[in-house]
């Protein structure tokens, strides 16, 4: 090999390419070099040590035989004015560098972990390999021209193939280590482009310059046996990417089918793990796991006698024998009901079936566990649901998606008067869709569109008597969300109605029975010194009675003029005895206090009757006089914490109300308001907070306001306060229904409002608006 272009060998002999055998060359170097990627893919997918020694030793002889193939493709399609033959041996030996570069550069790229510097050092490798097979067959070239090289054009030739090489293998690592077979396909032309690269790139620097040499006919060999070699070499790329495309497929296909498996095992219910015949447990799904408390994929490996330890299983005999191994005399599965154990090392009752089977000519043993304490919850969570059904106050009917009724329970049977068996399959009311009826049109369309309808509706009963109530009707879906039928809960209103009016006067009662205490409290402090004043003006009307007794002796001896010293010594000493300047000083004070505390007695009496009204008939009433009555009735609840401070309307108007209601209203606002003030303020020692009521006048209504400096409310709060049962009280302070109660008492008893305004730390204020008095009624005081 001679290098450098020569003026004086005259000029150089026309050199020119067939076309055709050009691209056959580049495409024969990127089919090589797909299938030899593809290859690696197949290689590091494998487990088995020798079938990835098998895919490793395809990918170096398939990209080794493309390199050749396409070197001497590329030269046949050299068109030259001279005969051109190649040496038996040097075209032979030109393989070698090939193999080996490209064993050495794969066995480097071919782990399984490939960084930067391995990628490098195989690009390399494999450059030299690429160009020593070129240069070797360049150098089995005979022909009676002399070839001379141009070094720098064959230095870059040799730099694009390394550039081509990194691309190609940087592209099928960075994207997924070949996972997209688009990627590989670009990486495998990348290879070919490589090849292609140094081949013709070498060409290009060579100049045929006209020679004396003859080619030796006895040591070289012709195009027709080149051209069988490449033929035999091609066949045998085409060869292996078949193998490989038919072991991708079967791969493939055996993949689906695991993953297939793997599905159906995740879906079922049960957990199912298996066995090897060593009672190794080697498959297992997430139910099993879960059932077992393992996290996922930790149930493998572990030993079956650890899970179902062989003094357990010996419980069943079947079992014992299905799980072991020994053959079972009847049949291959037994199932049975016994513990297992957790990884807590808990002990877990379930239903257990265990089968043995042959899979792949080996043993392996299936178990599959339900969990019996998850499954009696589930059912006795259904008889508690279905007893709901059954013992709730409400109607309930079940209908399927054409709204006919499937169930409905006794409730329904009583409230319509229709039985189960005559209500089932027909249409309930609601949904007995007529021309003139646009409510029930609406709610055919609520519920078509998957939501929920409520509201008031009138009914008939079996007899014919209409009856109202209250309807919600909401679809029933699927596990999938589908829409499986409907549920329609009718409420009576007029039992609602006197249900409401027992809960109203149950909670009259029991806030009567609360402040009882308190009244008792109130009245026994006057009581007590009324008591201790009639003691004093007995004990003195006692000592009165000795003085007076004195004095009549001594108007008796006066009378008789027989008045000695000693009978007036015995008047002083009387008078004297008896203290008569205090008694006359302080027994008209005793008695002015007694008639105070009996008239403060009889003003809480007046009170307690004025709040426990018997009857809720609406009457005109004083609402001044009716707030006062509550003050009193209620003034143990606040006067160890607040301040009550009245702002009242002295010309306000008498309103239409039920004045039970009215004033059970009031305690409640007023024990509400001293139990927000106690939050701030404890037990008042400290200084007590401030309760201000005020009335005015509206015009059309009445205005009550109760204002407070407590602890205030959140929006949260203020958006839930008149809700039932809702309490951000302690237990035992508060049921939740106070509000709830004095809502429904204001808005649906009296056609008025309650509104409330608050602030955390400052206060609440409660606004209530009642209608006037329509004229004509007796004020009741």
């Amino acid at each position: 090999m001679k290098f450098g272009w020569l003026d004086s060998l005259g000029a150089p002999l026309p050199l020119s390419y067939d076309a055709w055998s050009v691209f056959l060359s580049i495409a024969t170097a990127c089919l090589a070099g797909f299938v030899s990627l593809r290859s690696i893919e197949r290689m590091r997918a494998a487990k088995v040590g020798p079938v990835r020694r098998a895919w490793s030793f395809a990918g170096i002889l398939t990209l080794a035989s493309g390199i050749w193939a396409m070197h001497f493709t590329g030269m046949l399609a050299v068109r030259l004015p001279v005969a051109v033959a190649y040496d038996a041996t040097g075209t032979l030996l030109s393989m070698l560098p090939a193999f080996v570069g490209c064993a050495l550069g794969l066995a480097v790229y071919v782990n399984d972990e490939t960084d930067a510097r391995r990628r490098v050092a195989a690009v390399v490798l494999l450059a030299l390999g690429i160009g020593g097979m070129h240069f070797g067959g360049l150098a089995a070239v005979r022909t009676t021209a002399e070839m001379r090289f141009q070094p720098t054009l064959l230095g870059l030739s040799l730099v694009g193939t390394v550039a081509l090489a990194w691309v190609a293998l940087r592209c099928f690592d960075g994207f997924g280590r070949g996972e997209s077979r688009s990627y590989t396909r670009l990486a495998g032309i990348a290879i070919g482009l490589a090849i292609s690269c140094i081949h013709y790139g070498a060409m290009a620097a060579i100049r045929f310059y006209p020679g004396s040499l003859s080619v030796p006919p006895t040591s070289t060999i012709g195009p027709v046996v080149i051209g069988l070699l490449l033929n035999t070499l091609v066949g045998f790329i085409l060869l292996v990417m078949l193998i490989g495309t038919a072991a991708s497929r079967a791969r493939a296909s055996a993949r689906h089918e695991a993953e297939k498996f793997r599905s159906l095992l995740e879906l079922a219910p049960d957990g199912i793990f298996v066995c090897s015949s060593d009672g190794m447990i080697e498959l297992a799904n997430s139910r099993a796991e879960t059932i077992l408390g393992y996290a996922p994929g930790e149930l493998l490996g572990v030993s079956i006698d650890e899970v179902i330890p062989r003094e357990l299983r010996r419980v069943h005999p079947r079992l014992s024998v299905a799980i072991d191994g020994r053959e079972l005399a009847e049949e291959s599965t037994t199932s049975s009901e016994l513990e297992i154990v957790g990884k807590a090392g808990q002990t877990l009752p379930v239903e257990i079936s265990v089968s043995r089977a042959e899979v792949d000519a080996r043993a392996v043993v299936m178990c599959i566990i339900r969990d019996v304490v998850e499954q009696r919850a589930r059912e006795h969570e259904n008889r508690q649901l279905a007893a709901v059904v059954i013992q709730t106050t409400d109607a309930v009917a079940l209908m399927d998606p054409d709204g006919q009724m499937m169930y409905v329970n006794p409730a329904f049977q009583r409230l319509s008067g229709y039985s189960n068996e005559e209500a089932v399959g027909q249409l309930p009311d609601t949904l007995q869709l007529r021309d003139d009826d646009d409510t029930t049109a609406e709610i055919w369309r609520t519920l078509r569109r998957g939501d929920e309808w409520s509201g008031p509706f009138e009914f008939m009963r079996k007899d014919g008597a209409p009856y109202p109530a209250d309807v919600s009707i909401a679809p029933i879906r699927d596990s999938a969300g589908e829409v499986t039928g409907f549920v329609e809960v009718r409420r009576d209103r007029i039992e609602e109605a006197r249900l409401n009016d027992q809960l109203l006067e149950s909670q009259k009662l029991e806030a009567v029975g609360q402040l009882a205490a308190g009244i008792a409290h109130e009245i026994n402090t006057p009581i007590q010194f009324v008591g201790d004043n009639l003691r004093f003006l007995g004990d003195g009307m006692t000592d009165l009675a000795g003085v007076v007794a004195q004095f009549r002796g001594l108007l008796r001896a006066a009378g008789a003029g027989e008045l000695t010293d000693a009978q007036v010594a015995a008047v002083a000493d009387a008078v004297e005895q008896a203290d008569l300047d205090y008694l006359l000083e302080e027994m008209p004070t005793a008695i002015a206090q007694s008639l105070e505390g009996a008239d403060r007695v009889a003003k809480i009496v007046r009170a307690m009757k004025d709040y426990a009204h018997p009857s809720n008939e609406h009457t005109a009433i004083d609402v001044n006089a009716a707030i006062e009555s509550t003050l009193t009735v209620a003034r143990n609840e606040w006067k160890y914490v607040a301040d009550v401070e009245t702002a009242f309307d002295p010309d306000l108007p008498a309103v239409t109300c039920s004045p039970g209601q009215f004033n059970q209203v009031m305690v409640n606002m007023l024990v509400n308001a001293a139990h927000a003030i106690e939050a701030v303020v404890g037990d008042g020692s400290g200084g007590k907070g401030q309760i201000t009521i005020g009335t005015r006048s509206l015009g059309d209504a009445v205005e009550i306001s109760i204002s407070d400096t407590g602890c205030g409310m959140s929006p949260e709060v203020q958006g839930r306060v008149f809700e039932p049962f809702f309490t951000t009280k302690d237990v035992g302070r508060g049921t939740g229904q106070g509000l709830s109660i004095a809502h429904s008492v204001i808005v649906k008893n009296h056609g008025g409002s309650l509104r409330v305004a608050s602030s955390p730390g400052v206060g609440t204020t409660f606004t209530i608006q009642l209608p006037l008095l329509t004229g004509g009624e007796e004020v009741a005081a």
